[in-house]
């Protein structure tokens, strides 16, 4: 068959374009280049790696495989994404820790586009453990498990970053004086939950926890502070006592110095006390009136308080409590303890049921017959045992001062005038009023020899606070 110029030239053309076709669809559209990986650093984290490679133009995403025995066999193929560094999970065989640090660990690297993966990377290992002490246990909580602070479970997370070795163990500190820490009388290991059973916080207040954590390459900072703040219970020990007593002019009724001292709470190592007082006022036939007690007032850490009642008072009641306010932990008060200033003061001194003093001769005695009236609080100790008695003093206006000082009275015999018993009597005033045309003035107040105050009070005599003077007319 005879073919013509033209359509050789056609031939020919047809078979190259085939040709070109052929080459063409023989090398892949998306061909990339192999990546290369730069670095293998373990942590942050235990059990994993961080792996860090060279970007490769066109790449979307990144896998890696890895063989634990130099190299013979490979892993299938594990997604990096499309960024580096890359952290994952590093198989337990390159792992710190285990033969040579994974010496035959080897890993490879692959870039991916849309027609498929690239060749592997040329192999590298093993992974390269870092050389810091880890970063700081996180989120540490601790809490009481008992309502006696008995037991404390304290808990915590991993460090971000274990410095590329895994923890080997964790160390929990504790304070109980809100300044120097202890290492805790138990270990937790490993293990990121503990609970305390040793009583560490029973018995003291702020409490604080802070947790470390170790590898072989040190120490970690301390964690957060969790902090168990224990209330502080009542004072404890409350005694009480006059401090001196006060001139017996009107304006002094309820005015006696008292003296308060305490002993620190049985729980809740308190860090300060605070107090309050409230005046109680009393009318002849002994009906009460209660103020309302002052705002609290800061005592620091001082266990005793000097204070007279307000003036005008028959009494008054004072109470005290702890508190513990440290650094780093809510304030926390404890229980109010109310004592009162007792004996009140009497109502009055009175003479016969008309109450009016009146002065009698009987040869060299001269008596005045008195009728006292309360008080109605007795004092602190019982009011049988021992029995409570009334002490009566006498003050000749002319001859003295006055009576306008301590020194100007006299204790008269009172014929065993007692409380809550007998409370008539004729009173011999022929000493320090031996003239009957002057006013013989006379004042009471109870006395209470507090031996059997069931340990609140201080053993001795206690002397009430002074009536107002009532003055008998002379004869």
């Amino acid at each position: 068959m005879r073919v013509s110029r033209h359509g050789l030239r056609l031939v020919i053309v047809t078979v190259i374009v085939g040709l070109i076709g052929a080459l063409v669809a023989a090398v892949p559209a998306g061909a990339l280049d192999a990546p290369s990986i730069t670095s293998i650093n373990g942590g942050p984290a235990p059990d994993a790696m961080t792996l860090t490679w060279s970007a490769v133009s066109g790449a979307t995403s990144y896998a890696y495989t890895y063989s634990t025995n130099s190299g013979s066999t490979y892993s299938g193929k594990i997604a990096l994404g499309a960024t580096s560094p890359k952290t994952v999970a590093v198989h337990v065989g390159c792992r710190y820790g285990d033969a040579a640090h994974g010496a035959a660990c080897l890993f490879r690297i692959y870039a991916k586009d849309g027609t498929g993966y690239s060749a592997a990377s040329a192999p590298v290992g093993p992974v390269t453990w870092g050389t810091n002490a880890p970063s700081a246990p996180r989120s540490l909580t601790a809490k009481p498990t008992t309502a006696a602070y008995t037991t404390v479970k304290a808990s915590w997370a991993a460090p971000v970053d274990t410095g590329g070795l895994p923890i080997t163990s964790y160390r929990v500190e504790f304070s109980n004086d809100g300044a120097s820490f202890a290492t805790v009388p138990w270990s937790p290991g490993t293990a990121r939950t503990y609970t305390e059973t040793t009583g560490t916080c029973a018995g003291n207040a702020t409490c604080r926890y802070q947790a470390f954590a170790d590898t072989a390459n040190g120490e970690s900072v301390a964690s957060n502070l969790s902090t168990i703040t224990v209330t502080p219970t009542a004072v404890t020990g409350i005694k009480f006592d006059n401090a001196s007593d006060h001139d017996p002019d009107s304006g002094s009724v309820g005015d006696a110095a008292m003296r308060l001292t305490w002993g620190t709470p049985t729980k809740g190592l308190a860090s300060g006390y605070e107090w309050a007082i409230q005046r109680v006022t009393s009318n002849n036939i002994g009906q009460r009136t209660l103020g309302t007690f002052s705002d609290p007032a800061d005592l620091g850490a001082a266990t005793n308080l000097s204070t007279t009642c307000p003036s005008g008072s028959t009494t008054c009641y004072v109470r005290v409590r702890a508190y513990n306010d440290r650094a780093d932990a809510p304030a926390a008060v404890g229980p109010w303890v109310t004592v009162s200033y007792q004996p009140w003061a009497p109502y009055s001194l009175g003479g016969g049921g008309g109450r009016v003093l009146a002065a009698r001769a009987f040869g060299v005695t001269k008596t005045i017959t008195v009728v006292i009236s309360g008080p109605a609080e007795g004092g602190p100790g019982p009011k049988t045992s021992p029995p409570k008695t009334y002490e009566v003093q006498a003050c000749d206006e002319d001859t003295t001062s006055g009576c306008a000082t301590n020194d100007d009275w006299t204790t008269v015999s009172t014929d065993g005038l007692t409380y809550p018993g007998d409370r008539t009597a004729d009173v011999d005033v022929s000493t320090p009023c031996p003239d009957d045309a002057n006013p013989c003035s006379l004042r009471v107040r109870l006395v209470d020899a507090v031996a059997t105050a069931t340990g609140a009070f201080k053993v001795g005599t206690y002397n009430g606070i002074w009536s107002v003077k009532e003055t008998a007319a002379g004869q």
